[in-house]
């Protein structure tokens, strides 16, 4: 800005401290996008992650939480963090590769139609991992009844959660279904899995 002064004049300056936030992922989709933005001082900014989990060819990553240093703390586990940027700030989500499987088998007891099924989870473990879950897909109806194996998994709405032992990088364990008293051709078991947040 130019001033042309003709004579004697007191000219006040105000400047606005100016500051980085830098974000960085490998995956999915940040707000604020990846890269370096400048904001003013005291800005209240949400940073989040859209998506849980994304597939690179054959491989599935799942979201794990993020690191951070500033005006944020040195890490998190949730897919978004509000700040009130005072100085430099740098984030960087965090993912792990994540493997699934499961087999299925069906038996009929007490005149019940059931399925046990067995399944596997290996992932990268990471600091931020508070839980590991799997969601069943199962034919309408159905009902998961039990479920036992390492890490001493829970069943809670419908998904099964554990959250114990979780630098290992991998659980297995089964549940049981009770499946609806009429079945009409193939059944489908399946599911997803995932880290922290289910939803």
């Amino acid at each position: 800005y130019l001033v042309i002064a003709d004579g004697p004049m007191n000219v006040d300056a105000a400047f606005i401290q100016l500051h980085q936030l830098s974000i960085a992922s490998p995956f999915g989709s940040s707000t604020p996008p990846a890269g370096t933005q400048q904001y003013d001082d005291g800005t209240t900014i949400l940073v989040s992650m859209s998506e849980a989990s994304v597939h690179m060819g054959e491989t599935q990553y799942v979201w794990s939480g993020w690191a951070g240093s500033g005006s944020v703390p040195a890490q998190g586990s949730s897919r978004s963090v509000e700040l009130v940027i005072t100085n430099d700030t740098q984030i960087l989500w965090t993912w792990s590769a994540l493997t699934a499987s499961h087999s299925s088998r069906g038996y009929r007891a007490a005149g019940t139609y059931k399925a046990l099924v067995e399944c596997e989870v290996v992932y990268d473990p990471a600091p931020t991992i508070t839980q590991v879950w799997w969601k069943a897909v199962l034919p309408s109806g159905s009902v998961i009844t039990s479920v036992s194996g390492e890490g001493n998994p829970t069943i809670d709405n419908g998904a099964i959660l554990i959250r114990e032992n979780l630098t290992g990088g991998s659980f297995r364990f089964t549940y049981d279904v009770t499946l609806p008293p009429v079945l009409g051709g193939p059944l489908t078991i399946g599911g997803e899995s995932g880290v922290n947040d289910p939803n």
